[in-house]
């Protein structure tokens, strides 16, 4: 049994703590996958949005709490982990993420108009093609950029330069959407409950998609009222954990409001 086990069974953090440093590198990854596994973790519930993570030390059991500091310190999982990626490696793997989403979405909007997307200037699939045309944007702004320069170095310094400031301001982007969505999280929240009460025997006689349908139409009538568009509001639906689709959503909506 290696050391840090022995310690790890008996809680003795502080000791762990001193050691680690000391581990092999499988010894240090073994022993981040057990406070991994033992940490306990918490739920984090904000209106519609919920997360998962591991307890702080201060929100830990006290058999715990030195485990969560080692935890919350990062300096094990750095050690692990190695340097952070470049800002230019990093932002790519953002960007491309983002792309994918953002044509499988166009493309799943122009195969399935039938199933209630729109196709004006305020629909989903435009706001996913001006967002990939924003995209290119940066990357033509770069090139432009990296042709006044002579020197490779310089075109590196200023690649990761441009790197970082677009991945903080895309990330930005996303938080502050999300806080846009605020407002509106409290009455579908409300309402949610409220419906969830009285679907609960319906839940019981036709399944949990039965049951779900009221739920999803109260969130989405929410959300429009809000401002979004149908098509938004069935993708921020699905997000929050309703339905098995935004696309499913979408149908849903029109077969239970059509005129």
């Amino acid at each position: 049994m290696s050391e840090w086990k022995a310690l790890f069974d008996q809680r003795r953090w502080d000791e762990i703590e001193g050691l680690w440093p000391a581990l092999s590198p499988y010894e240090q990854r073994a022993l981040f996958a057990a406070l991994l596994e033992g940490v306990p973790k918490i739920s984090v519930i904000d209106g519609m949005e919920k997360m998962e993570r591991h307890a702080r030390p201060k929100e830990a059991p006290s058999e715990w709490k030195g485990a969560a500091k080692i935890l919350a310190l990062g300096e094990l999982q750095a050690e692990i982990e190695g340097d952070p990626a470049i800002a230019s490696t990093s932002w790519a793997s953002l960007r491309e993420e983002a792309e994918t989403y953002l044509r499988e979405t166009i493309a799943d909007c122009v195969a399935k108009p039938e199933a209630g997307h729109a196709r004006g200037e305020l629909s989903q699939e435009q706001h996913c093609r001006d967002s990939l045309e924003l995209l290119a944007a940066i990357n033509r702004t770069t090139k432009l950029m990296y042709a006044e320069l002579d020197a490779l170095a310089d075109r590196e310094w200023l690649g990761e330069i441009i790197a970082e400031v677009a991945e903080y301001a895309f990330v930005a982007g996303r938080h502050m959407q999300e806080a846009w969505g605020k407002p509106f999280e409290g009455h579908a929240v409300r309402g949610i409950k409220t419906l969830k009460s009285a679907a609960a025997g319906g839940e019981q006689r036709k399944g949990k998609q039965a049951a779900e349908t009221p739920l999803i139409i109260a969130c989405m009538r929410d959300i429009i009222a809000a401002g979004h568009s149908k098509a938004r509001a069935a993708e921020l639906a699905y997000k929050k954990g309703l339905g098995r689709s935004a696309v499913g959503n979408s149908k849903l909506f029109y077969r239970h409001t059509k005129p």
